[in-house]
C-alpha cells in the first residue's frame, strides 16, 4: 500500500494571498481489488 506524506511550511506573513485563486478538488482511492466481468454479445 502506498505511503501518504503530508508536509507542512509556516510562512513569514499572508502576502501570497493576494491575487490567488482556489481550485476545487476531488480525491478518490483505488484498490487492488480487480474484477471484470464479460458478456456475450
Amino acid at each position: 500500500m502506498g505511503q501518504e506524506i503530508e508536509r507542512k511550511f509556516l510562512l513569514k506573513n499572508g502576502s501570497w494571498r493576494e491575487g490567488v485563486t482556489g481550485i476545487h478538488y476531488r480525491q478518490g482511492y483505488l484498490n487492488d481489488d480487480i474484477r471484470a466481468h464479460a458478456s456475450k454479445p
